[in-house]
């Protein structure tokens, strides 16, 4: 099995203040059970929780977590980190390899954080961007993408275990943005919730541009909210895939080549 594929985040939603960008095609979450087949199963793969530890702040929509240390290294690969009275010193000599600009990457090379507001993940199993990275094209191993959403997590998975992106017939496309309860509400400024809402979950839908490397041809279904199929397809324009939420309802895709 690949081992590094980067599921734990394929069914993130993640929640943010609500504020700046309109809200009129949000869409309710979807998830009544059938009989329907499910398109993927992610049940067996390896999950870890995240961390823990840390001073993890709020400024508007992003979240900041401060310490001593210098925080490239928790980017860069494993780290260690030693809760004393005295302050370290910030040693940064051995980080310079994996820093270009703004950009903080992994000791593997698949993983990369842009300290504007984004990271990318760049590995043979999954590919894809998190975070504020509207209007920027994302050039990957395999695929490129561009979002015109101020915040997404955008992932293209290949649902075999055992082949990457480049060889499998199966990609699993995920697109999340914000959500809010129905009837959730803010002060004005957005610093207090002022009543929690109800269900149904309400979805930000996701506007992304996809350009495959591979020259096969593909189908592209449009998955209901848990991975059946709805019997909507998207027609590829040239070698750009255009998923937009707005249209589809949707946040799951599955992508299969034909001329395998």
């Amino acid at each position: 099995m690949l081992k590094t594929q980067a599921l734990f985040i394929t069914s993130i939603i993640t929640f943010f203040f609500l504020r700046v960008t309109a809200q009129e095609n949000w869409f309710p979450l979807n998830i009544n059970e059938s009989s329907a087949k499910v398109e993927f199963d992610l049940t067996d793969w390896l999950h870890r929780p995240a961390g823990k530890h840390g001073c993890v702040l709020t400024d508007g929509d992003r979240k900041v977590l401060k310490g001593d240390w210098p925080l490239e290294a928790m980017a860069v690969g494993k780290t260690v980190i030693t809760f004393t009275k005295e302050k370290p010193a910030r040693n940064m000599a051995g980080l310079a390899p994996f820093i270009k600009g703004t950009q903080v990457y992994s000791n593997t090379g698949q993983l990369m954080w842009d300290k504007t507001g984004y990271f990318t993940v760049n590995s043979p199993g999954t590919q894809g961007v998190v975070g504020f990275a509207e209007k920027t094209k994302h050039g990957l191993e395999d695929i490129s993408i561009k979002t015109s959403n101020p915040f997404a997590v955008i992932l293209a998975t290949s649902l075999d275990p055992e082949s990457g992106i480049k060889k499998t017939d199966r990609i699993l496309i995920t697109t999340i943005a914000r959500a809010k309860n129905s009837g959730m509400i803010y002060n004005e400024d957005h610093s207090e919730l002022l009543e929690v809402g109800e269900a149904p979950l309400l979805l930000e839908p996701v506007k992304a541009v996809f350009e495959f490397k591979r020259k096969e041809k593909i189908t592209v279904s449009v998955l209901d909210h848990l991975g059946r199929k709805t019997g909507q397809t998207i027609r590829p324009k040239g070698k750009k895939l255009v998923l937009d939420g707005a249209e589809t309802k949707a946040f799951y895709y599955l992508v299969e080549y034909t001329n395998l």
